[in-house]
């Protein structure tokens, strides 16, 4: 049980990613023939099931790009910066395929579910008393700097320069200075709501749409007798 009231959800400070962070990793344990102790799993069918990672991707968007570019394009034309085809949302759009254990997929799914004052407390990384945001996007930060996340276009690995909040590289650095650990990263729907890897990728949503080429489990429209 997530939370003891349905209204639970409209108290201030509730966070859905904060209720969801065991229960995930303690399901996905589960299902990979572990219980809920921490760390039981079975680690080889993990990295099997998932091709070393390379058939779980997880969207997040790159947060401080995306609302700069949006800030400009409403300011000047009162538009969101896209295109007919959506392309230029995708440009801010970064997912995962590299993982070294289950953590790192829950720490990439909290991240990729958190929409501050939706899923999530607005505090983010500040919040004291709900910590999943913080823990999963320290680990974020180390997957980045690995290399284990791409841009969404390319598919190249985004491996940024750890910089100070003065933008000076870490060998740069002045007493005076603070390394960079904002938040970068949120959730990945907000500029891709259904990504694919390729034509084969099957899509399931509630909505009433189609996928062509790909194949798809959606909702069948219902015709007036």
């Amino acid at each position: 049980t997530l939370a003891s009231s349905m209204l639970d959800v409209f108290t201030p400070g509730f966070s859905l990613v904060d209720q969801l962070e065991d229960l995930l990793l303690q399901e996905l344990q589960i299902a990979l023939g572990g219980s809920k102790d921490k760390n039981d799993y079975d680690h080889d069918l993990f990295m099997n099931r998932t091709q070393n990672g390379n058939s779980l991707r997880i969207g997040l968007t790159n947060v401080k790009p995306f609302i700069s570019d949006t800030r400009n394009a409403i300011s000047k034309s009162f538009t969101l910066p896209t295109s007919p085809k959506g392309e230029k949302l995708n440009l801010f759009y970064v997912y995962v395929d590299q993982y070294r254990n289950l953590s790192d997929v829950v720490s990439s799914c909290i991240l990729s579910s958190y929409i501050p004052m939706g899923t999530g407390t607005i505090k983010g990384i500040n919040d004291v008393q709900n910590k999943a945001v913080k823990r999963a996007n320290e680990s974020i930060k180390d997957m980045e700097q690995l290399g284990f996340l791409k841009q969404g276009v390319t598919g190249h690995s985004i491996i940024n320069v750890t910089r100070t909040r003065s933008g000076k590289n870490l060998d740069e650095q002045t007493e005076n200075d603070q390394i960079d650990d904002n938040l970068h990263y949120w959730d990945g729907g907000i500029v891709n709501m259904f990504p694919t890897i390729d034509d084969s990728t099957i899509m399931v949503t509630p909505l009433n749409c189609t996928f062509q080429p790909n194949p798809y489990i959606s909702p069948k429209p219902e015709k007036d007798d």
